[in-house]
């Protein structure tokens, strides 16, 4: 057997083989490993699953999203996506057939009118990898109306088929080791309608049981549909319904069953006396989400139809199993007063390709044969007979060959040949079964070449002559014995042997030298097997302590409910109690599985996911740029045929990612009107699910500073089971477990509360038993951390790091006084009226915009207080910042000088003379370069300031610039240029002084 481990880029990454050992071991052996294939929801699904040595070089490539591919034992090339893996010493593996295109990604709503079944899929196939291949029906058109927004691409391809009553299968196309394609092939019905294999008590039936029940049968239902603005619901009461068994009269919203009521009417004790034209009937009830009223009926019809007699059963244990799925098989069980012979499909198989005898298959759409022996059932236990395999005959023979490695190609005969040295002799066993199938064996021994001529020695004695092989006989005999050789009359045909007896086989070899040896070898014809051991119940046990080692099951305190861990009692420990069918039972060693805690720091979780749509006419190169994005669904058109889609998602430490950006629907041109398609014929009843909802099934709780949950209240709910369309919750065993939280669980009502939390997430497990089937549902309650409810936070104390943050306001008296924003801090009045007073930021020095500097943009001006040494605690006045100037409250010093005195002493015009001056001269210093040394450059320098006529303008290089030279000339009323030179290349300095008239 091989298989092909090959990457998200479908080419091969290794070849495990069981013919190569020293390649990736795989292992699928076991009840709950290997490929299993079943019919659900119209398509034949498959999984595979295996074991592998994660220590083994190639184990690298055994990694999720990859794929393993082989061909399986009905000649299909399969392709499976790796889609978990758990285990330490040891991995298990579980594979997919379907890949995630089609599991993880969810069907859009539609309303098609009659159209082909491929034209049907080519929504839910768009950009998956996957193609129509064989399609039986391509010739029906339906239309079909789909209004779920949960289902996946999965469940909607099997809805698709129900309505075409088609069945499909997903397989791959290979050429060497490289799958080339992948298809959907659909039929109308998956498997042959022909007996494919029989089976028969007490040879390859292992078991097989029975199980009827009524408890849902009903002969009359009634039909609601979806509520309207009035809550009024819809029925059948327009439509006029009669096939001669089912009818609907118009006005009427039930569909009555003619044949059910005579048989099960509660007036056939009475001969039906009284019983008027609606009487009699067991009503039910059914409802389906639709607003088209003949969807209703033909609903309706189907689940009444599911219903309306004794749900029989059967369910059996088959031993090599080689019908594929869908197949027909026959199975006879004649162990019992009442014989039972029956034909069925096969619903599912299991099969294993690492170890034989192991393949195994569940069967469903059982048909009564027969209720007593005919000639049919003995012609079908002839067949059967026919099936069981046994040996014909063995054949050995022999031929010389010249490879020790590759088995000749030439004649083979019936005794040994005579070998020259170095050569070859072969030997070929061939048996043959009574199914005309045949196994070939092979063994070799090599004559060894003559050796180099040794010196002569002395003369030995006279040797004996050599001895080779004259002939060999093969014989048999059955014995009770498997040690013992039988000592009866052996046989040169193989006998029958019963089960539990031996065949022995002798094998007498006849030497040239008139001597002969003897060999045997037996095996066992098996028997019936002992009663298998099952297991009956696991009880769990659970015990909190403060102890991490040293507990025993003796040890006091144990409970089969999970114990509180506390800071006391950190450790929660486990052990379990297996109880088998034989009354025996095993007890595990006491392990801890879980430990106390502290509080750790804040989770980050999801605050919420926004999906963003775009209608629009290309079908690529479309960005989260392109103008058009809505929150809301989009309507695709003839214009806009392309519906994109991509969620952001906003993670409660206020991080955020987007999705990738795909297409989500494809509008469609319509097609010209078809004809009216010939009415169907119905389709096989199909069977109720069984399915488990939690009303809720999730919640976040917001928590205080402390991380303790502000309400309880949204953490509740009710579980139901359903079968089909009917509530049979009070029919259902119930179980549930707390993790991590506590609540109350009302058993009448299945209602869940929580009332406490012990850890960050709790989880609530509830387990329903129905009918045979065992549903589990989690209720997961986690701490919301984000949002702190408090009326006040007065002041955090916290190592926070780096922290970012929005914006942030700040109030005194509830008038906006400081906030803080990304790129700046503004001010405003709280002591009047909250309006804008400035802002500082961060910016460029606007005369050498290579300069950073603070940026401070006033409404008005800046008012400075302090506090005079001497003077009372209250803050006085300093000076004033103007839009026009700046004054002074208090002295004015310039490098300890009073310059006060200086100003007030000057005269008026001498005053005047100054203030013009302020605005004609200016000094200031300018750092340069010289690119070439010793070599006159020039250099255009700006002013600070511009003067309202072009300056005279002074430069000279400050002291220590030894021989450096500089000069000016071109002055402007905003620049000039300056002249440089300089024996060296280092930059130097300059003085300017620039006067104006």
């Amino acid at each position: 057997m091989q298989w092909f481990i090959i990457g998200r880029d479908m080419h091969v990454l290794c070849t495990p083989s069981t013919d190569l050992p020293q390649t990736l071991p795989i292992d699928d052996s076991g009840d709950s490993l290997g490929q299993e294939i079943s019919i659900t929801n119209n398509s034949a699904v498959g999984t595979y699953d295996f074991t592998t040595d994660p220590r083994h070089p190639d184990s690298v490539y055994i990694t999720e999203g990859n794929y393993i591919a082989f061909r399986d034992k009905y000649g299909k090339d399969r392709l499976y996506t790796i889609m978990s893996i758990e285990g330490d010493e040891e991995w298990t593996v579980h594979c997919e057939d379907i890949g995630l295109d089609l599991i993880n990604e969810y069907a859009v709503p539609w309303d098609y009118t009659a159209r082909s079944i491929e034209d049907t899929l080519s929504v839910v196939l768009h950009d998956s990898g996957w193609e129509i291949g064989i399609n039986e029906v391509s010739s029906y058109k339906r239309a079909t109306k789909f209004e779920g927004t949960t289902d996946s691409q999965l469940t909607r391809i099997g809805d698709v088929c129900n309505q075409f009553d088609a069945e499909c299968e997903f397989a791959i196309e290979m050429k060497g080791a490289k799958v080339t394609k992948q298809v959907i092939n659909i039929y109308k019905t998956l498997g042959e309608d022909k007996t494919q294999q029989r089976f028969i008590d007490n040879i390859n039936l292992i078991s097989l049981s029975r199980s009827g029940s009524i408890e849902d049968l009903i002969t009359c239902i009634r039909c609601y549909g979806k509520e309207d603005e009035n809550g009024n619901k819809l029925t059948i009461a327009d439509i006029s319904y009669d096939d001669g068994r089912y009818f609907s009269p118009k006005g009427e919203h039930r569909i009555y069953d003619r044949e059910a009521r005579n048989k099960w009417s509660r007036f056939r004790a009475y001969d039906y006396e009284g019983q008027g034209e609606f009487d009699g009937y067991i009503v039910g009830t059914f409802e389906y989400d639709t607003d088209d009223a003949n969807e209703l009926l033909n609903r309706g019809l189907t689940e009444l139809k599911s219903r309306n007699d004794v749900k029989v059963t059967y369910e059996a244990s088959l031993y090599d199993l080689r019908a594929d799925i869908g197949d027909t098989v026959q199975i006879a069980d004649n162990r019992f007063q009442e014989k039972v012979y029956l034909s069925a499909r096969i619903q599912s198989v299991r099969n294993h390709y690492t170890v034989s005898g192991q393949d195994s298959g569940v069967l469903a759409n059982y048909k009564i044969l027969t209720s007593n022996p005919t000639s049919q059932v003995t012609q079908i236990m002839e067949q059967l007979k026919d099936q069981i395999v046994s040996v014909k005959s063995t054949e050995i023979t022999y031929q010389i060959g010249s490879s020790g490695v590759e088995p000749p190609e030439g004649q083979w005969v019936p005794n040994p040949p005579q070998t020259s040295p170095g050569q070859y002799l072969w030997t070929r066993k061939t048996t043959t079964y009574t199914n005309g199938s045949q196994t070939t064996e092979y063994s070799v021994s090599r004559n060894g070449d003559d050796g180099k001529d040794g010196e002569d020695g002395k003369p030995g004695p006279a040797g004996q002559d050599g001895r080779g092989v004259r002939s060999t006989s093969v014989t048999y005999q059955s014995s009770s014995s498997g040690t013992t050789i039988p000592t009866g009359v052996w046989s040169s045909s193989i006998p029958s042997v019963s089960a539990g007896k031996y065949l022995w086989t002798r094998t007498v070899i006849e030497y040239t030298d008139d001597t002969s040896s003897t060999l045997y070898s037996v095996s066992k014809m098996g028997g019936n097997g002992t009663d298998g051991k099952g297991i009956k119940s696991i009880t769990e046990y659970y015990l909190a302590s403060a102890s991490s080692s040293g507990v025993t099951t003796s040890t006091s305190g144990w409970t089969t409910k999970i114990q509180t861990i506390t800071t006391s009692k950190k450790y929660l420990w486990n052990y379990e109690v297996t109880r088998y069918t034989d009354d025996t039972s095993t007890t595990t060693s006491p392990c801890i599985i879980g430990v106390y805690g502290d509080k750790g720091a804040t989770g980050n979780g999801i605050q919420s996911i926004t999906n963003y749509y775009l209608a629009t006419a290309s079908g690529s190169d479309v960005t989260t740029d392109t103008s058009g994005w809505t929150t809301t669904v989009q309507t695709i058109s003839a214009a806009k045929k392309y519906l994109w889609n991509y969620e952001v998602v906003t993670y409660t430490n206020g991080n955020q990612s987007e999705t990738a950006l795909h297409i989500i629907g494809v509008y469609g041109d319509q097609g010209k009107p078809g004809k009216d398609g010939t009415d169907g014929k119905d389709g096989v009843d199909g069977t109720d699910g069984i399915s488990m909802i939690l009303s809720n099934e999730a919640v976040a709780l917001p928590c205080d500073i402390e991380g303790n949950p502000l309400d309880y209240s949204p953490a509740t709910g009710t579980a139901y089971v359903y079968k089909g369309a009917s509530d049979v919750s009070a029919s259902a065993t119930w179980t549930v477990s707390w993790s991590g939280m506590t609540g109350t669980w009302t058993a009448s009502s299945r209602t869940y509360k929580v009332t406490g939390m012990t850890a960050d997430v709790g989880k609530l497990t509830i387990k329903a038993v129905y009918s045979g089937t065992t549903l589990t549902k989690v209720f997961t309650v986690t701490k919301a951390l984000k949002n702190i409810k408090v009326n006040k936070l007065s002041a955090i104390s916290a190592n926070l790091g780096e922290v970012e943050t929005g914006k942030l306001t700040n109030k005194y008296n509830g008038k906006k006084a400081l906030v803080i924003e990304e790129n700046a801090i503004e001010f405003y009045n709280f002591v009047k009226n909250g309006e804008f007073c400035g802002r500082i930021r961060g910016n460029n020095f606007s005369p050498d915009v290579g300069q950073n500097t603070i940026y401070v943009e006033l409404n008005y001006g800046i008012e400075f207080v302090g506090k005079v040494p001497g003077s009372p605690d209250e803050y006085t006045d300093m000076a004033y910042l103007y839009p026009d100037g700046f004054a002074f409250s208090v002295p004015f010093y310039h490098y300890g000088k009073n310059m006060d005195r200086v100003f007030n002493n000057l005269p008026d015009d001498t005053q005047g003379t100054i203030d013009r001056l302020n605005g004609r001269i200016q000094a200031f210093s300018a750092s340069v370069s010289i690119s070439k040394a010793n070599t006159w450059e020039t250099q255009v320098v700006k002013f600070p300031k511009a003067f309202e006529k072009a300056p005279i303008v002074i430069v000279q290089a400050q002291t220590g610039q030894s021989g450096t030279l500089v000069w000016a000339d071109g002055a402007t009323t905003t620049q000039f240029t300056l002249h440089k030179y300089r024996p060296s290349t280092t930059a130097f300095g300059i003085q300017i002084i620039a006067v104006s008239d």
